[in-house]
């Protein structure tokens, strides 16, 4: 549910920022022993000068949105960060100027566990 949590708080924001016309992509893949979640939006993007600070708490950044009204807190990327953390991953942002942001969450994967069914003998 915390993961959960993570997913919807990043796909908010991206709709939140992004124009209503762009669309949004989160694609699901495995990687190097890694579950990979990357969620894109096809906005403005976020300002370089942002980045660093981006996870903080309570960051708010002016350059992402002019419109106060859109602004939260800044505690969701924080508290997402957080629960990554916990999960023993990572979350990163990348935003190339004007091309939007893609948010990056790695988490080790789990192994299944082992399917096959002992048989107990009953003594007789």
């Amino acid at each position: 549910a915390r993961l959960e949590q993570v997913v919807l708080n990043l796909i908010t924001n991206a709709l939140t920022h992004a124009p209503e016309s762009a669309h949004i992509d989160m694609r699901l893949r495995s990687d190097d022993g890694e579950a990979v979640i990357e969620i894109q939006d096809h906005g403005e993007g976020i300002p370089a000068a942002d980045l660093a600070t981006i996870f903080e708490r309570f960051a708010q950044h002016e350059g992402l949105d002019r419109d106060t009204a859109k602004r939260g807190l800044g505690l969701g990327l924080f508290i997402s960060q957080e629960i990554v953390k916990a999960h023993g991953g990572g979350i990163e942002v990348r935003s190339p100027d004007g091309e939007g942001a893609t948010f990056t969450i790695r988490l080790p994967r789990m192994e299944r566990p082992d399917t096959e069914t002992a048989t107990v003998a009953a003594d007789a």
